[in-house]
């Protein structure tokens, strides 16, 4: 004070060459430092609120023997205020079933001043259930539900929590029921072609096939050796049974006689809308054979434009049935090898709800299908 020293406090300690001094001054507190090695310890700390203002820094001595070197300062933040503003709620929470065991959630992110660093998913089971249990958490805007039962309803709601633990508010409820568990296809599968007829192309059966799911240019299909379906062409060649619409709950199926040989493809549809013009709508099962593991593929088709929701590792074999069953929001691809069948995979989609055609086509001139059925 006015040039004068005044010892606040004592400390000892052992001084070496090489240790690092520090002074803190932060807030009211004044803190001694020392760094020996890669070790930093606290000397001491006294509290004095008579300088509080900023001000210059600086180094010296007294005498001549000792030695300083490194000499460097900063200023010290004054700490963030505590973040405790809550992210706002999620919206637009939906559910869909996506199979017996799995329902699918998605919604709206929600925002925060700082950013949302996860979402809580609460659930609760019945039909008019009212407590909900937390059961798991995402870092994006969607969420599977593998842990349901077969033909149960549930209610879910979300909330947003940021990096500090605020917790937003809670979405809008939404609520979906599982179907019941898929049960294999029932036999015998009835028969609407078998193709056991002349070699022709186009296909007449009776007036009831018409070339082109996706319009006049997409014609090819033609039976031959009398019982097989075929591709004169190694484009698409796709056709439907245009006499009855099915559904909306529906099968479709044919018989593999010769596999479509690699990157070709053999199609099954259903729930077929506006077919015969290029902006059709519905459903499709894709089987492509592929070097390796082949792949089915489960897809909506929008305006003539298949888009893949679920993709399906399977091995093909000539004389598997490959079956596309669409039963309420729920498309489900089975195969039969042999007398077994097997659910190779499920997906939701309820964009196309209604009764539709039912189709085959293919993509190439190597596969061959049999015996081609709906209900």
């Amino acid at each position: 004070d006015d040039g004068t020293a005044l010892t606040l406090l004592t400390l000892s300690r052992e001084l070496a060459v090489g240790d690092v001094l520090l002074l803190r001054v932060s807030g009211s507190t004044l803190e001694a430092w020392l760094r020996r090695g890669a070790s930093w310890s606290l000397v001491g700390s006294v509290a004095d609120s008579t300088y509080l203002a900023a001000g210059l820094i600086g180094v010296g001595m007294s005498g001549t023997s000792g030695r300083l070197d490194d000499f460097g300062v900063r200023t010290l933040e004054p700490p963030a205020p505590p973040d405790t503003e809550p992210p706002t709620a999620p919206t637009a929470l939906g559910a869909i079933a996506a199979s017996p065991s799995q329902i699918n959630l998605s919604w709206s992110a929600a925002s925060d001043n700082v950013g949302v660093a996860l979402y809580r998913i609460e659930r609760c089971a019945g039909a008019s259930c009212s407590s909900f249990t937390e059961i798991g958490t995402s870092t994006s805007t969607s969420y599977a539900d593998t842990t349901v039962a077969p033909s149960s309803a549930y209610s879910y709601r979300v909330r947003a929590e940021d990096a500090a633990g605020n917790r937003s508010g809670y979405s809008n409820t939404a609520s979906a029921t599982t179907p019941a568990a898929s049960t294999a296809p029932a036999e015998p599968l009835p028969i609407l072609d078998s193709f056991d007829r002349r070699n022709e192309n186009p296909l007449s059966d009776s007036g009831r096939w018409t070339n082109g799911i996706g319009g006049s240019a997409e014609v090819g299909l033609r039976v031959v050796s009398r019982s097989v379906l075929a591709c004169t062409k190694s484009t698409i060649c796709s056709a439907w049974r245009n006499d009855a619409s099915y559904g909306p709950d529906s099968e479709v199926w044919a018989t593999i006689s010769t596999l479509p040989g690699d990157g070709n493809e053999l199609r099954l549809y259903a729930r077929l809308q506006g077919a015969g013009a290029s902006t059709y709508d519905g459903y499709l099962l894709r089987a492509s054979q592929l070097p390796g593991t082949d792949e089915l593929y489960l897809e909506r088709v929008d305006d003539g434009t298949a888009l893949t929701l679920l993709t399906l590792s399977r091995e093909l074999a000539v004389g598997d049935v490959l079956l596309l069953r669409v039963s309420g929001s729920t498309l489900e691809a089975w195969l039969r090898s042999g007398a077994s069948w097997s659910l190779v995979g499920s997906v939701a989609s309820s964009t196309y709800p209604g009764a539709g055609l039912i189709g085959v086509g293919m993509s190439g001139t190597t596969g061959r299908l049999d015996d081609f059925g709906g209900r």
